[in-house]
C-alpha cells in the first residue's frame, strides 16, 4: 500500500509540472503577441512620422523628396553665362 501510494505522489508531481510547463508555455505565447502588437504600433507611428501623406505636416521624408525635386526643377544650368 505504500509503494502504491508514493507512485500516486509521483504521477501528481508529474502532473503538475507538465500543468506548470503549458502554463509557462501559454505565458510565453501571450507576452510574444504583446511583445509583437508593440512592436506594430512602434513601426505604424515612425512610418506615420516619415511619410505622413498630411497636406499641412508632411513627413520628413516626403518634405525632403520636394525640396530635392524643387532644387532639380530649377535647372539653373541654363542661366549660367559662359562668355558669348
Amino acid at each position: 500500500m505504500m509503494i502504491l501510494f508514493a507512485r500516486r505522489s509521483c504521477r501528481d508531481t508529474t502532473r503538475s509540472r507538465s500543468q506548470r510547463q503549458s502554463s509557462q508555455s501559454g505565458q510565453i505565447v501571450v507576452e510574444y503577441i504583446l511583445l509583437l502588437s508593440v512592436a506594430v504600433v512602434i513601426a505604424a507611428l515612425i512610418t506615420k512620422t516619415m511619410v505622413g501623406s498630411d497636406p499641412e505636416n508632411p513627413g520628413f521624408v516626403l518634405t525632403a523628396w520636394r525640396n530635392i525635386v524643387t532644387t532639380i526643377g530649377g535647372d539653373h544650368a541654363d542661366d549660367i553665362d559662359r562668355g558669348q
